[in-house]
């Protein structure tokens, strides 16, 4: 990366900040570093037509995003599964925006009818809730709301059975004898209809026994009038408000048809709100203004030369100081790059760290395919890939996961032919035993305690790779001595542990004899150097011995691999299951249908599960046990300023 500092005239400001945004290779910052005094602006001037603008294309984008989701709501349009953007030409674009006014009116105007619409149905609800409480009295001419007379009131209401009427009865009578209840018998309801009256001037004592007894007053508190006059206003209120629904989606369905406008003036906003926001780090005056930002160094000179041709500016640029804190931009080869998405996962490189792609990928490769393992799930998961990438032609991170996961695949097929993996035994299964996938190396179901020496081996390579990576960070760093003492005497041990370990296995005295000196030599160095740092040499010793204990660590980080034999034998024998229920009724007519069925149902299962988990471990196996030995993270990415759409893909056709 490159520090660059620009200076230009204030009239320029706003169109440098366009070629800026086209260029897409600067990433802004704080103006902090002043160095050159004749870059220094004069004082700096608030600006309060920053922040508004800021504020508008805040507001804007959140009225356009609203649009667009209502729009979705109303509009039902047919878009590809994997392509979320839509190509629009960039003078439609430039029309659409230049029409913002009519635009914005359209957005506010489905909004307005959308809040209209809820509060219609809200309405409709509880005009519905009144009436179905109303329909059982309209034959009853009874006002609500102002029932009785000057000395008795009146509370219409229902009871579940003629018991509950009789003990309601009794309880009202026992507190107030001049009260009654009045059943209305005329009716086939699953309900009694009743009404309570009582003098007014037992309100007091009648009103706490109505609450808290089995009578269910009709209450309609918002309503007065007769109980029949109220539930033909409700009904044709009803009626009323649902004619004014369909009319109001007609109109919103209309303008949602207008939803790729919508899209336009969002991605305007945004690109109107980056802008403004990147504004905010540059220094004013009167006459001038002065910008600080990144740029990777092969840009540098392609940027001054595209500036300087368009605008009298003063520019300025070093190289990135050890001590600043630069964003990070990671340069791969094509087959390393999609597993950038892996590493951006669990944390950006910082400046302090050495890219990890390169020596992660073929380990992740390796895992991966190798607890897939079976030609058959390949050859599927690489055509899926293919699709995706060169057909659907999906972006971003999906690109990158497509990518890896394809190589991924076609790595599996290999191990298929290795393990003899196809489907699991698909091709036994179908020909009765009498013929089987081939099968160069050996099988993991027959001979599962080779492919765990395998994985750990394979695991031990891993796990060296992240020692050595770290020992040149020290080395380059000036800290040779780390390198030897604390990494290089754990490598030569540990192998010394696996020859002591493999010597006798293999029928080869002469390696358990070359690991004995290894361990010895190793484990010497560690006791010896382990506590360097201490000045009192007991202390520094016994520093040494405690370190021995970190072996244990090593040994659970080496165990760990074992789950690449633990997936792979899963994928492997679900299959095998999957081929034997589908097999369970031979291969007759119905046999060969539930084989079908049962094999494209349980394959296409288990190969997404199977996938899944290699993925999931494969990335555990990098996050915890690799990385460990030598990666921070905790950095960030560069993030130039350009123009960054969300739902348009401006296109010059």
């Amino acid at each position: 990366m490159d520090k660059i500092h620009i200076v230009g005239l204030a009239n320029d400001k706003e169109t440098i900040m366009d070629s800026l945004m086209k260029l897409g290779a600067v990433e802004l910052s704080e103006v902090t570093d002043r160095s050159d005094g004749s870059m220094e602006p004069e004082e700096p001037q608030e600006s309060t037509e920053l922040s508004a603008n800021v504020k508008y294309a805040s507001d804007l984008m959140l009225r356009m995003k609203n649009a667009v989701e209502l729009s979705d709501k109303y509009h039902h349009e047919k878009k590809p599964m994997f392509s979320s953007m839509r190509k629009v030409s960039s003078d439609n674009f430039m029309t659409v925006v230049s029409s913002i006014d009519d635009v914005e009116a359209k957005a506010d105007e489905l909004q307005n009818h959308t809040s209209e619409i809820t509060v219609l149905n809200t309405r409709i609800m509880k005009n519905i809730l009144i009436a179905e409480q109303l329909k059982p009295w309209t034959d009853v001419e009874i006002k609500l709301g102002d029932s009785g007379t000057e000395f008795v009131d009146m509370v219409p209401g229902t009871f579940e059975s003629i018991d509950e009427v009789e003990l309601f009865r009794d309880a009202l009578r026992s507190s107030a004898s001049e009260s009654d209840v009045i059943v209305l018998h005329d009716n086939d309801l699953s309900f009694i209809r009743a009404i309570v009256i009582y003098h007014r001037d037992l309100a007091e004592s009648i009103i706490p026994i109505i609450k808290g007894s089995v009578f269910r007053p009709l209450s309609i508190s918002s309503r007065s009038g007769y109980s029949g006059d109220i539930y033909d206003e409700c009904v044709a209120e009803i009626e009323n408000d649902r004619n004014k629904i369909r009319e109001l989606t007609s109109r919103c369905r209309e303008i949602a048809e207008n939803v790729q406008e919508f899209e336009i003036i969002y991605d305007h906003a945004s690109v109107l709100f980056d802008k403004s926001t990147s504004q905010s780090m540059i220094l004013d005056t009167d006459y001038t203004f002065i910008l600080q930002g990144w740029i990777p160094s092969h840009l540098t000179e392609s940027v001054e030369k595209a500036l300087r041709s368009e605008f009298i500016i003063a520019f300025q640029s070093r190289k990135a100081k050890t001590e600043d804190e630069y964003p990070i931009l990671l340069k791969n080869h094509p087959l390393v790059k999609p597993y950038e998405v892996v590493t951006d996962m669990f944390s950006p490189p910082s400046v302090r760290d050495i890219d990890p792609n390169p020596i992660m990928a073929p380990f992740f490769l390796l895992f991966f395919s190798m607890m897939l393992s079976d030609a058959g799930y390949g050859l599927i998961l690489a055509a899926g890939c293919a699709l995706l990438i060169w057909k659907l032609k999906v972006t971003g991170s999906m690109r990158s996961m497509a990518m890896f996961i394809f190589q991924g695949s076609l790595a599996a097929i290999v191990w298929g032919f290795l393990f003899g993996g196809f489907f699991g035994d698909m091709i036994t299964a179908l020909s009765s035993g009498r013929f089987s996938f081939p099968t160069i190396w050996f099988n993991p179901i027959e001979d599962p305690t080779r492919l765990m020496i395998w994985s750990v081996l394979f695991g031990v390579l891993h796990l060296f790779a992240g020692m050595l990576t770290k020992a040149y960070i020290l080395i380059i760093t000036g800290k040779w001595k780390d390198a030897v003492f604390d990494v290089f005497s754990w490598i030569i041990a540990l192998t010394g542990v696996g020859l002591l370990l493999g010597g006798p296995a293999l029928n080869l005295p002469v390696l358990a004899d070359i690991g004995k000196y290894m361990v010895i030599t190793g484990f010497g160095v560690i006791v010896l150097f382990g506590g360097r740092d201490s000045g009192n040499p007991v202390l520094r010793i016994l520093k040494g011995i405690i370190g021995l204990y970190d072996i244990t660590s090593y040994v659970s980080d080496a165990l760990s691999y074992t789950r690449i034999l633990a997936l792979s034998l899963a994928t492997a024998v679900i299959g095998m299951v999957v081929n034997k229920l589908g097999s369970i009724l031979g291969f007759g007519f119905t046999g060969i249908i539930l084989f079908i069925v049962v094999g494209l149902v349980g394959h296409m299962l288990n190969l997404a599960i199977s996938t899944l988990g290699c993925y999931v471990h494969t990335s555990r196996l990098q996050y915890v046990e690799f990385f460990s030995k030598f990666y921070e993270g905790g950095g960030r990415a560069w993030d130039p300023l350009s123009v960054k759409m969300k739902y348009i893909k401006i296109s010059n056709n």
